[in-house]
């Protein structure tokens, strides 16, 4: 999670920025870049903790699980 205003012009209060090992085409998330074949950065801006929800925790979850895979050879 980082305060997006301290590096990029954005109002946003908070994004939270989760590593997966395969695409997920949510369209909550604000971008989504692909720098490795076994990684995608997807990130989400959050503008209320509510938005914290058992989505955004399955995809913790997944990212969690995945760490080991990506950081793999």
């Amino acid at each position: 999670m980082w305060q997006p205003g301290r590096d990029v012009d954005n109002d946003v209060p908070a994004v939270l920025s989760i590593l997966l090992p395969a695409e997920d085409k949510s369209k909550r998330f604000k971008s989504v870049v692909h720098p490795s074949p076994k990684v995608w950065m997807n990130h989400l801006e959050i503008r209320d903790p509510d938005q914290v929800d058992d989505e955004v925790a399955k995809w913790l979850r997944d990212a969690y699980d995945a760490a080991s895979l990506i950081n793999t050879p």
